[in-house]
């Protein structure tokens, strides 16, 4: 696991990782909370090989809204795909809890 490369100032480099069933997107914490993104519960969290927490987004859900916003907030995104033939360990992590996200039933 590592933390999101930035290449130059606004560029952004993403890990995204994949196993034969799904996809994750990595990135930091710290960016998740500076572009304000809402992330439901179906992303899960670790930390980087210096302890800071990073969030893996799931691909169907809160991958698309956590880029989008990174766009928006003026970062050019770059993906660099790490993929498995087993389940990935994304899968034993804990699942991310966002205290703002409500399940509306």
């Amino acid at each position: 696991m590592t933390e999101a490369t930035v290449t130059k100032k606004g560029t952004l480099e993403l890990t995204f990782y994949t196993d034969p069933g799904h996809g994750w997107i990595e990135i930091p914490h710290k960016l998740i909370k500076l572009v304000d993104v809402v992330l439901s519960t179906c992303s899960y969290i670790g930390f980087d090989m210096q302890g800071d927490p990073v969030v893996y987004c799931e691909e169907d859900s809160d991958a698309n809204k956590a880029i989008s916003a990174l766009k928006a907030a003026g970062y050019e995104i770059t993906i660099v795909e790490k993929n498995s033939n087993y389940d990935s360990f994304v899968r034993g992590l804990p699942r991310y809890v966002d205290h703002r996200y409500e399940r509306r039933f």
